[in-house]
């Protein structure tokens, strides 16, 4: 995560709800709406249709 801008590495940790360690694994729990919200932000703008 060292090549994200600071501001990008907030926003990716702020899309973890839960982080659970055992001996055996590690389960990362994230945010649904917040993967919902970064995966809208990538999507490239649609322009407006002109009304004629």
């Amino acid at each position: 995560m060292d090549q994200l801008f600071p501001a990008e590495q907030e926003r990716n940790v702020l899309l973890v709800e839960k982080v659970v360690v055992s001996p055996r694994d590690i389960e990362v729990r994230l945010r649904a709406n917040g993967i919902e919200e970064r995966a809208l932000a990538l999507r490239p703008a649609v322009p407006e249709e002109v009304a004629a």
